[in-house]
């Protein structure tokens, strides 16, 4: 993968478990926040992940995270989603299926 710049470069180094394997990444700017946005498959499920930085969107709620994706990303969060918090990322999980 070609690295854009540097919030590419700092949501990539994002952690990834272990058991998890990443089939596609796509990193995008929406409304001038970066986003890396992965399919993923692990633990016999597949799912999505939109990385965010916590510099930009760590003040956003759960909900604002989700309705933000959906409006301006135009990511489906019509199913479950988690969201995950660490001091440099944020995770929003969704598009679960079993494989």
């Amino acid at each position: 993968m070609t690295i854009v710049d540097a919030d590419h470069q700092l949501l990539l180094s994002r952690d990834v478990e272990e058991d998890t394997r990443i089939l596609k990444a796509e990193y995008r700017r929406v409304c001038d926040v970066p986003i890396l946005v992965e399919r993923w498959s692990g633990d016999g499920v597949m799912g999505s992940t939109a990385v965010l930085l916590t510099r930009d969107a760590g003040r956003m709620a759960d909900s604002e995270l989700k309705l933000f994706l959906c409006e301006h990303a135009g990511l489906d969060m019509s199913g479950s989603v988690t969201v995950g918090r660490r001091e440099q990322h944020l995770f929003v999980n969704f598009g679960f299926a079993v494989k």
